[in-house]
């Protein structure tokens, strides 16, 4: 009977491990950009953003644009977040229902759509720093999105700029 105690107690032990999250905080340090997020997320290039991080449930996109490369349609060093999240969707040809963060230092938004027959889902943040406006998108399957959704605004929400 004492086996059976000790077996059980030892398979108790592994699935508690193994379900544990193991990963430390990192913090990825660009020029005019920082985000804290695991140790499980790498940098890689991609030629379409500024800088993109990735791990195997996450992936984050983050896109530059400076003051001056905006001024061809009316974003300057003065214009407001909401200003720019107007040329977002002015773009992308959508109307997003963005919500002000709970620090209050970005809009986000959120939003599903298919890549190479998988459905992701999206929250993307805009942010104002000295020399230009940032669009940070976190992502991930959408059968995951319930567990991960407070995982990316986490991620979100560590950006500084």
């Amino acid at each position: 009977m004492k086996k059976v105690f000790k077996i059980l107690a030892i398979l108790s032990l592994l699935v508690f491990i193994t379900a544990c999250d193991l990963s430390t905080e990192e913090t990825f340090t660009e020029d005019n950009f920082k985000i804290t997020l695991t140790d499980d997320f790498y940098k890689k290039d991609n030629l379409s953003s500024t800088y993109y991080y990735e791990s195997t449930d996450v992936g984050i996109v983050v896109t530059f644009e400076d003051f001056e490369s905006l001024e061809e349609v009316n974003i300057n060093s003065d214009s407001s977040l909401e200003d720019y999240l107007k040329v977002v969707e002015y773009a992308n040809d959508e109307k997003y229902d963005s919500k002000k963060s709970e620090n209050g230092k970005y809009y986000y938004f959120d939003y599903t759509a298919s890549v190479s027959g998988k459905e992701f889902y999206y929250i993307s943040a805009v942010y104002k720093g000295k020399t230009g406006f940032w669009l940070v998108t976190s992502y991930c399957e959408n059968k995951n999105k319930d567990e991960l959704k407070p995982v990316l605004l986490k991620y979100l929400n560590t950006v500084e700029v």
